[in-house]
């Protein structure tokens, strides 16, 4: 779905959802192996009168899966099989302002923000991302391309529940800022 907003102001926004049922085996049992989704976002463009423009868009989105899992196991019967249902859940949001000066010189600065979550019955995983930029590309007897002040910070955070298979040590949080050095 999109449509013109007011003058020179356009978005679109969608929608998506599908309904896998589980499995079933020939003695009539479920296989414990569904899954769903469900997922949107939209988007808007505005170009006032000049030469700048402004976008906006963003996603969200959650899908829920079932699995059946066997583990090993030290005693007898030797192996452990269980239901594990999990999710995964996220979204994101861009913003971005371009501006064009003259037609031989243009700007575009962009902000994004970005969240995952992933969680099981063995485990969870959590991340989120953060970015900004301005870059610039100019025409004076040859062509310049520069980023100035480019930024990223991604944070993610895991948890498991060990087990006999699945021990996995990871730290609880854990953040990495990145900074772009210009290009030139």
């Amino acid at each position: 779905m999109g449509a013109n907003w007011e003058t020179n102001t356009y978005y679109r926004a969608y929608t998506k959802y599908f309904d896998w049922g589980p499995s079933v085996y020939p003695s009539g049992m479920t296989a414990h192996d569904g899954w769903d989704s469900l997922r949107g976002g939209f988007r808007a463009d505005w170009t006032p009168a000049g030469a700048n423009s402004l976008t906006l868009q963003g996603d969200v989105y959650r899908t829920r899966f079932d699995e059946t899992l066997t583990t090993a196991s030290l005693s007898a019967p030797y192996s452990n099989t269980f239901p594990n249902d999990g999710q995964y859940t996220g979204g994101n949001i861009l913003g971005r302002w371009e501006s064009y000066f003259r037609a031989i010189f243009d700007v575009v600065a962009d902000v994004l923000r970005q969240h995952g979550r992933l969680a099981t019955t063995l485990f969870s995983a959590t991340t989120r991302t953060y970015w900004t930029s301005i870059s610039s590309t100019g025409f004076t007897l040859a062509i310049h391309n520069n980023s100035y002040g480019g930024w990223a910070t991604a944070q993610s955070t895991d948890k498991n529940n060990p087990s006999f298979t699945v021990s996995l040590t990871t730290q609880p949080s854990h953040s990495e800022p990145v900074q772009h050095i210009p290009s030139g």
